[in-house]
């Protein structure tokens, strides 16, 4: 009867990270979440001075704006 009870629940915690999943790769791929400006934003540390103007030239072809910090 144990055996059956963790199997039943070790189920049920399978089958929620399922929806789960399925739920958050949905929003994910949405227009909605496409637009926010979070979710266009690449954190980059470590780059040398010299290397900044060559990024921002081979960033600039695809992205409309880049900000140095």
């Amino acid at each position: 009867m144990t055996l059956i009870v963790i199997v039943f629940i070790c189920y049920i915690i399978y089958v929620k990270l399922l929806f789960y999943v399925h739920v958050r790769n949905s929003y994910l791929a949405s227009s909605a979440h496409r637009l926010l400006k979070a979710s266009n934003t690449i954190l980059m540390i470590d780059i040398p001075e010299k290397d900044l103007p060559i990024l921002e030239n081979v960033y600039d072809i695809f992205f409309n704006e880049i900000h140095f910090v």
